[in-house]
């Protein structure tokens, strides 16, 4: 899209509303946390979503070290992880 179409675009403010709308909401939820996960987070208010969670393999008897706080994307079609 050129500046001008750009301009345009901006100034449907209608359409900008109504696009955004479509767009899903998708939320993850405290309690979807291994019990104690909290305390890994960088940020309280920051969770991974379950579908997308980078899951670690349990060390011995400590349930929280199968959790970190960080999701599988897809970027430019190869799969990689935020943490």
């Amino acid at each position: 899209m050129n500046f001008a179409g750009l301009a345009n675009c901006l100034n449907d403010t209608k359409a900008i509303h109504e696009e955004f709308a479509l767009v899903p909401v998708v939320h993850a939820r405290m309690d979807e946390l291994p019990p104690g996960g909290e305390t890994k987070n960088r940020y309280a208010n920051v969770i991974p979503l379950p579908e997308t969670r980078v899951p670690m393999t349990k060390r011995g008897s400590d349930p929280l070290s199968e959790y970190i706080n960080a999701n599988f994307v897809r970027v430019s079609g190869k799969i990689q992880y935020i943490p």
